[in-house]
């Protein structure tokens, strides 16, 4: 279902007149659409991320929490990439503009990177997706082989949020690193 999902978006993007109006509403998309080689016409900004250098003059739309929807609507994106854990709340503000979306899995590391070569299809980038998909396998089959047979740490990671606090599992990105790292 996924994979039919991939393809049909591929055919709309083909069928633009031009490169597709992208606009990466976090730092991580717009990171990998910077890895991607992929121009945008609108990126989120941020205070506590630094933004690729080469959307240095692209129009900023607000936070990743809260894009300003007349700034995203003005630039007449074809295209809005979103972390998908901000889906509830962005998904039905994006339906009333006239443009597709995705929302990346970034919740943990093989689901980036499992978006990243969706996002590859998609729009045309599969090259420079395998390539960070194959580093990504090369370091990780590496690592492995040098933690091999040494001691499984247990971590705990607790994160401090305005009001609460909140365990990073195994189902959550940091969660996933420590996992990934042998803890």
């Amino acid at each position: 279902k996924e994979k039919a999902a991939v393809e049909a978006a591929k055919k709309k993007v083909q069928e633009l007149d031009g490169e597709p109006r992208i606009i990466a509403t976090s730092p991580a998309t717009a990171d990998i659409c910077d890895k991607l080689e992929l121009d945008l016409v609108g990126v989120c900004s941020s205070s506590v991320s630094t933004i690729p250098a080469r959307y240095k003059d692209v129009t900023t739309v607000g936070t990743a929490m809260s894009p300003d929807m007349e700034i995203l609507a003005s630039l007449s994106p074809d295209w809005i990439l979103s972390p998908s854990s901000l889906q509830s709340d962005l998904q039905s503000k994006y339906e009333t503009l006239n443009s597709d979306w995705a929302f990346l899995n970034l919740r943990s590391v093989p689901g980036m990177y499992q978006s990243i070569e969706e996002l590859g299809v998609i729009f045309d980038r599969e090259e420079q997706a395998k390539e960070l998909t194959d580093a990504y396998q090369e370091f990780y089959q590496n690592f492995q082989e040098e933690i091999a047979g040494k001691e499984h740490p247990k971590v705990l990671i607790l994160m401090g949020l305005p009001g609460s606090y909140i365990i990073a599992t195994e189902n959550s990105y940091v969660g996933s690193l420590v996992a990934l790292a042998g803890g």
